[in-house]
């Protein structure tokens, strides 16, 4: 777990194309265990979901929601880190709003009826979703819930959503065109929880 999180890696690619709108095995970050048990979400087209068969979310209470992730790979062109900071403080921030509004305690330290959420942005890139159409900002989000005692992997998840449509392939792609995102990616995960 703990040499998972140290050497996580975000695949930040900048494309123009339609291959790059759906998610797909080479958006794969490493970030996750284990991928072949994602399954489709039939509620999401780009969300991919595991939900371990015997957890049982009724009994936490409280969650440990660590920092969002971000760490780019070397040897790729990289935007300027301040955008990923952003990116990943305000989901961090997001989570924890949207975890609160559902009635969970937010808590640092590990112990029983805690479970733990670990998230990592792994994709930022624009594209187009055709020949004619107008480039998107598109964003990539890996998490995973353990039990906080004994890092039992209870679920994880791999989503794409596309941010704000950008005017032309040269735009600079900023927070703003994923804020919406975040809140939207906090408030479905938080309301799972609730419900699960």
């Amino acid at each position: 777990m703990n040499k998972l999180l140290v050497s996580i890696s975000v695949l930040v690619i900048f494309l123009t194309g339609c291959a790059t709108n759906k998610m797909s095995e080479d958006k794969y970050s490493g970030f996750l265990d284990n991928y072949e048990q994602l399954l489709p979400s039939k509620k999401y087209p780009q969300t991919r979901l595991y939900i371990a068969p015997d957890a049982d979310f009724s009994s936490y209470t409280a969650y440990i929601i660590d920092p969002v992730y971000v760490v780019l790979p070397g040897g790729m062109a990289q935007p300027e880190d301040q955008l990923f900071n952003n990116i990943a403080k305000t989901y961090h921030d997001e989570l924890i709003a949207g975890f609160k509004a559902e009635g969970f305690t937010i808590v640092n330290a590990i112990g029983p009826n805690v479970a733990r959420i670990t998230s990592a942005v792994t994709g930022v890139y624009s594209s187009a979703d055709g020949a004619f159409s107008k480039t998107k900002s598109r964003i990539i989000m890996e998490a995973k819930v353990t039990d906080s005692t004994t890092s039992e992997l209870l679920g994880s998840v791999i989503d794409l959503q596309t941010g704000q449509t950008l005017q032309s392939a040269e735009d600079i792609v900023t927070l703003d065109n994923f804020r919406p995102v975040l809140r939207a990616w906090a408030k479905r995960f938080s309301s799972a929880m609730a419900r699960l």
